[in-house]
């Protein structure tokens, strides 16, 4: 069901979705003008004990991105993930992200588990799986998105405040601890760690081959002579040559 409300003080708009909530027990979507608002009525709705998630609108790189977006990315992964765990009383965002495209619920919960201590798997497991929900390697995580390992330590900083860093003895969960990304200090030991994936957008392996003849099909096709068929190919055949050698590029969103 679909409400359009007119004509009234905006203060009275997180009221009214409040009672809608606890009129139809159902998740709702509020459509907001742009993300201050939407941002504005989330906060709203929460100090009134509204369980409100916030979609911030996407924002598409041709270049890549910084450290600014990659937070904004993991933000919205948060809200990706809490919809999924139903978690979601209302949903508030922007007009534009009603045009935004998304991976498939299906393969956004098939990338997201649960580690903890009961948890039996080999290490080079963890790290296959973290590479497949499109966390980078990095020799020391100092931002969201990335992981490391040494020994039998695997750290993973997902889209939490602070990353966790699991010790593994053999095939066993030994312990999973919370510790400070700049000190590499541990701040206290936790029972478990949701993994959700590092991108929003998840692609398969059958859609990378997908995407890659569909450049090569277009840039082939293309009417453009001289320089410009030069520009054309500079810009999209290193994401060919990226996606044929790791199967990754930095901004997965500029593909949709």
């Amino acid at each position: 069901r679909i409400i359009g409300i007119f004509g009234t003080v905006p203060g009275f708009y997180p009221f009214l979705t409040y009672n809608l909530s606890r009129s139809f027990y159902r998740p709702i979507i509020y459509v907001a003008r742009d993300d201050l608002g939407a941002k504005r009525i989330a906060s709203d709705l929460l100090s009134l004990g509204v369980k409100a998630s916030y979609m911030e609108t996407r924002e598409v790189f041709f270049y890549k991105s910084d450290a600014g977006s990659l937070d904004k990315r993991q933000r919205r992964i948060n809200t990706i993930s809490n919809i999924l765990n139903n978690e979601v009383e209302v949903l508030v965002l922007p007009f534009q992200c009603l045009f935004d495209k998304f991976t498939l619920k299906e393969n956004f919960k098939e990338l997201s588990f649960e580690i903890n201590l009961d948890t039996v798997m080999e290490k080079e497991e963890l790290i296959n799986r973290l590479i497949k929900s499109g966390y980078s390697y990095s020799a020391q995580v100092e931002g969201k998105g990335q992981f490391a390992h040494r020994g039998g330590n695997v750290d993973i900083y997902t889209s939490e405040e602070f990353p966790y860093r699991i010790e593994f003895f053999g095939d066993e969960v030994d312990s999973i601890r919370i510790f400070d990304p700049k000190t590499q200090r541990s701040l206290e030991n936790t029972d478990s760690v949701y993994i959700t994936p590092a991108k929003e957008i998840i692609y398969k392996d059958e859609d990378i081959k997908s995407i890659k003849a569909k450049i090569l099909k277009e840039i082939k096709s293309s009417k453009l002579k001289g320089e410009s068929l030069d520009a054309l190919k500079e810009r999209f055949m290193p994401v060919v040559d990226s996606l044929t050698q790791t199967g990754e590029i930095d901004n997965r969103e500029f593909l949709l």
